[in-house]
């Protein structure tokens, strides 16, 4: 009876070290399967975080090109302006030389119709530098609802990593 209990303590001890070993392979699966899943995980992640630095990347690029582009636009086109402007001062200056040795009621009727053209030029002038500020301020709204945007973005980004 004696030889029947030992055997049956050490059935038990057996079967314990067996359900242990199994276990054990058990946990090892399983956290070989967490671990492949969190590198998974990880990898998706990484490439996501690349993509998504690749897109500001390239819309910040495209932005401060389309922003260079408008500001060379806006310098060409007031040295288009500052040339022209030049130019008709000249004449203007050629014409008041000839009017003044024309009588002196045509010269007084010339100097009036250049003066008016003057005032003209220069609300022009004034019109196209408040087109020009106008520009500029659109141009700062783009930039400041660009960059809320991307704070936005990251901030749902980061939310999404927590």
């Amino acid at each position: 009876l004696a030889n029947e209990v030992q055997m049956g303590r050490q059935a038990q001890v057996e079967e314990r070290r067996r359900l242990a070993v199994e276990h054990a392979e058990r946990e090892k699966k399983i956290n070989a399967t967490i671990s492949a899943l969190r590198a998974e995980d990880s990898a998706r992640i990484d490439e996501r975080d690349a993509a998504l630095k690749a897109a500001r990347e390239a819309h910040s690029r495209a932005l401060f090109e389309q922003m260079s582009s408008r500001e060379h636009d806006r310098l060409a086109s007031l040295e288009e302006r500052r040339h022209e402007r030049a130019q008709l001062n000249a004449r203007w200056e050629q014409e008041n030389a000839i009017d003044a040795a024309n009588q002196r009621e045509e010269a007084l009727r010339q100097r009036q119709v250049h003066a008016d053209l003057l005032r003209s030029n220069a609300e022009r002038q004034l019109e196209s530098l408040a087109a020009l500020e106008e520009e500029r301020a659109c141009d700062a709204r783009l930039v400041e609802n660009a960059m809320e945007e991307e704070r936005i973005h990251a901030n749902r980004w980061r939310r999404s990593r927590r």
